[in-house]
C-alpha cells in the first residue's frame, strides 16, 4: 500500500480520469479517506467527472490524438468541441494535459 504522501497529481489523474475508478476506490488504494482524496483534487484542480457512465466514453484515444493536432496547428477549443461531443471545457483539460494525458 501507499502511503499519503506518495500520492501524486499524475496517479490521481491516471486512476480517476483515465481508469474510472471512483474517489472512495483511490482512497482505498491509498488507505486514505475518500476526503483525501477530494482535499489534493481540489487543490491540484483536478476537475470531477460530471457525465456520461463514469464520465467517460465520449471521446477515445485516436479523437484525442486527432484533437491535439488540431489544437497545435492553432485551432480554438470552441471550434474543435463543436466536432465532437464534448464541451469546449473538455477540450481546454485535454490541451492543458489535465485529462487524457497518457495519449
Amino acid at each position: 500500500m501507499a502511503t499519503v504522501a506518495e500520492i501524486t497529481k499524475e496517479a490521481i489523474v491516471r486512476y480517476y480520469w483515465t481508469d474510472g475508478l471512483t474517489i472512495a476506490q483511490i482512497a482505498e488504494e491509498y488507505d486514505v479517506t475518500p476526503a483525501a482524496i477530494w482535499g489534493r483534487m481540489k487543490r491540484w484542480k483536478i476537475p470531477r467527472r460530471t457525465s456520461g457512465p463514469l464520465g467517460r466514453g465520449k471521446l477515445d484515444a485516436e479523437q484525442v490524438k486527432v484533437i491535439r493536432k488540431r489544437l497545435a496547428k492553432g485551432e480554438s477549443c470552441g471550434k474543435i468541441a463543436e466536432d465532437y461531443p464534448v464541451s469546449r471545457q473538455t477540450i481546454s483539460l485535454i490541451k492543458q494535459g489535465i485529462i487524457w494525458a497518457h495519449v
